[in-house]
């Protein structure tokens, strides 16, 4: 795939240009570790430059040490992937839902309208940033990879849910779905069937979801006028009224209460039969226990401090003594990175105790997270004028950080904490955007080590990781349970 004027790229292992980092196979082995320093295409855009650690630190003189270094960054790259998986299992399940579900609510956004838009880029933000940090060279991958990660989601993510988790489908919902997927993936294959790409063509891209948010605001607006109209029916509460009117209507025959789906403005009658055969199916429901209770919260240890370290911790004492020893030593494998998303995203959940308000560990969150993200958008030397950004913010998030704390207390929740979910929103998106660099930069760095093509890795390797790890199976595992 290219834009119009660029010559077609080779792949495949036909042809390698001298430029590229691959041709370090034609390079004498004792110049390839200078070669790979020199040679732009071989700096990833990563924090650890593989490549250079790859041929430098275990060379290509002894076949079996650079095997050793190539497995090593397999394993590496394996543990990005379950470090996305288990950790969005949990954490995810904690902070970044409930702070979808927060952002959602202060906008007034419907589940349904939230679900293809909040959510859909939350849990395409993997693709998104992938295909943003993806060179201009290697455009290969970040194709190959969106369409494997579509089929992946579609067959199998889809049914392991339908599987584990059975739910009612609503057919307007899926057919409307279904036709929008089928209609974007045909038009796509159209757009590079002949390995061009223009500007208009990637707009109709862009158009087509427009429009399906255009229809899925559309049939939300008619359900809600709907609903509207339905609530302005009359309710009965007495109990005599509705088991007398059960009684007759049942007495000559053993068929279902009937339910009118229309009833005209004026017609009574319709009005008083809708509304009791609802009084009897709210009884109904209630009597039979289809309304779950809310699930009971955790209590959190009291105290500024010790409920700091609590919030903090990137183990959870309760999960680590009722678990087993493989599942003990895969909390401790994703401890670092756990503590990294305690400390710099915030939680907002309405079901948890205080909605999740730590008054230290929020604090030092809006301390700390613009820091960070200063540095994975890699604008820790850049300036404001004369002043270092960096020494900029440190001051602002400093200031704003004592100004809470001197101005809120450890046990009630302040008015503005609904804008942490937006923070920690935010901040997730950028987690997930350093990995998504991280994971790039090792599936080159093997992709051109061990002759794999850009294809190949596109439609496995990074459509299984970004899919499993960082969206679909995690996060529609937990919408589903």
């Amino acid at each position: 795939m290219r834009w119009p004027g660029e010559p077609k790229p080779l792949h495949g292992g036909l042809q390698v240009r001298e430029d590229d980092c691959s041709y370090v196979w034609q390079i004498p082995v004792s110049e390839r570790c200078d070669w790979v320093r020199k040679t732009d295409d071989c700096r990833v855009d990563s924090f650890v430059p593989y490549p250079t650690l790859l041929f430098c630190s275990f060379g290509t003189e002894s076949s079996a040490v650079f095997a050793l270094g190539l497995a090593l960054l397999v394993l590496w790259l394996l543990y990005l992937f379950l470090v996305l998986g288990t950790t969005a299992d949990t954490f995810f399940r904690r902070s970044f839902c409930p702070s979808l579900s927060i952002i959602a609510s202060v906008l007034r956004l419907s589940e349904n309208i939230a679900g293809v838009t909040i959510l859909a880029f939350g849990n395409g933000s993997p693709d998104i940033f992938t295909s943003l940090v993806t060179s201009e060279d290697e455009r290969l991958i970040m194709f190959t990879e969106l369409i494997g990660a579509g089929v992946f989601v579609t067959a199998i993510i889809a049914g392991s849910v339908v599987v584990c988790s059975p739910f009612r489908l609503q057919p307007r919902y899926f057919v409307r779905d279904a036709c929008f997927y089928i209609l974007a993936a045909c038009w796509i294959s159209y757009v590079v069937g002949d390995d061009v790409v223009h500007l208009w063509e990637a707009l109709s891209c862009i158009l087509i979801y427009v429009l399906f948010i255009v229809v899925v605001v559309s049939m939300q607006k008619a359900e809600n006028r709907r609903d509207r109209r339905n609530k302005r029916m009359p309710r009965l509460q007495d109990p005599e009224v509705l088991r007398a009117f059960v009684e007759n209507r049942r007495s000559d025959s053993g068929a279902p209460l009937p339910r009118p789906l229309r009833s005209r403005a004026f017609d009574v009658q319709a009005k008083l039969d809708v509304a009791i055969t609802r009084e009897v199916e709210r009884e109904g429901a209630a009597a039979t226990g289809s309304v779950l209770p809310p699930p009971p919260s955790t209590s959190r240890p009291r105290g500024l401090v010790r409920e700091f370290f609590y919030d903090a911790s990137p183990i959870n004492l309760d999960e680590w003594r009722r678990s087993k020893p493989t599942v003990k030593l895969l909390l401790v494998l994703r401890a670092p990175f756990m503590l990294v998303l305690q400390l710099c995203v915030p939680v907002v959940n309405e079901t948890a105790e205080k909605r999740g308000w730590s008054k230290l560990l929020n604090c030092a969150q809006i301390w700390l997270t613009p820091l960070v993200a200063l540095c994975v958008l890699e604008l820790w030397d850049a300036r404001l004028g004369p002043v270092p950004l960096m020494l900029a913010f440190f001051c602002c998030t400093t200031a704003i950080a004592l100004l809470i704390f001197c101005t809120t207390a450890v046990d009630r929740i302040p008015k503005y904490h609904n804008a942490l979910a937006f923070v920690g929103f935010l901040t997730a998106m950028l987690v997930v955007y350093a990995v998504a660099q991280e994971v790039m930069a090792v599936l080159e760095c093997v992709g051109f080590a061990s002759g794999i093509s850009d294809a190949m890795l596109g439609i496995t390797l990074l459509a299984w990781g970004n899919s499993v790890g960082g969206r679909g199976l995690v996060s529609c595992w937990i919408l589903g349970t």
